[in-house]
């Protein structure tokens, strides 16, 4: 399905310390750990289709350069774009972790890209966080805790991704626009520490994510800016009453 020349070994340049997979380590052990789990590097140019939404989910990724765009196809066809990811961005650690499912979006190239994708499962059908053999980094250059550090680096972003899922099931028991996306903005301030903060979704993406109609999420938005509530420019949103918002969704 996938262009087979486009699968490269991941190299030193590929480390992206902005990653938080990464985090306290360095390139070399980076690499090491990836390639001892079989990551591979895709190049992919703009407009490209890199994985397809229901299709089987064989990797989760990493974006190493460039931008990605999620979209979703409805029942009737249409695409219909939910979010951006940028360079040291993950995605697919979920579905992946949890066995492997289908890709739940499309992810195509917003820009010139290289992603690197880990295999859900190793060549013998285990799930793949143990490595081909499950014996990692003893030797001098990576050593044991290098792998103990990215493993600790992984739970911690699934526990990110989890507790992002749980804000958003806590989103989708509030009734009414304005209560929900009280609770949304919220939410974005206590993740954020401040009261000014920028999505990483668009006006269709936070409509599907608050599974609200997106023309009336608009009109509630123009709504809360006239009353003073808050300001926004695009994805940019400043909240000037965060205890009125906490009325309206009590």
């Amino acid at each position: 399905m996938y262009a087979t020349n486009q699968s490269l070994k991941i190299e030193t340049d590929d480390f992206v310390p902005d990653c938080p997979l990464f985090k306290g380590l360095r390139a070399d052990q980076a690499v090491k750990v990836l390639s001892e789990l079989g990551c591979k590097r895709e190049v992919w140019p703009q407009g490209s289709t890199i994985r397809i939404q229901g299709t089987v989910q064989e990797a989760w990724g990493i974006v190493a350069q460039g931008e990605l765009e999620l979209s979703v196809r409805d029942d009737n066809g249409i695409c219909q774009t939910v979010g951006e990811l940028s360079r040291g961005e993950m995605f697919g650690v979920l579905t992946a972790l949890g066995g492997g499912q289908d890709w739940p979006q499309q992810i195509k190239a917003a820009s010139d890209c290289t992603v690197l994708f880990i295999p859900v499962y190793t060549n013998n059908g285990k799930l793949n966080i143990s490595g081909n053999q499950g014996e990692l980094c003893l030797d001098r250059d990576c050593p044991k805790e290098a792998w103990n550090r990215m493993i600790e680096n992984l739970l911690r972003c699934v526990a990110a991704q989890a507790l992002q899922l749980q804000q958003r099931l806590d989103l989708l028991t509030v009734n009414g626009m304005r209560a929900r996306l009280s609770r949304f903005f919220l939410q974005q301030i206590e993740q954020s520490g401040r009261h000014t903060f920028t999505l990483d979704m668009n006006r269709e993406g936070m409509a599907r994510y608050l599974n609200v109609s997106r023309p009336s999420m608009s009109r509630e938005l123009s709504r809360m800016k006239e009353e003073g509530l808050l300001d926004y420019y695009r994805n940019s949103f400043t909240i000037y009453k965060a205890e009125d918002l906490k009325k309206y969704c009590a």
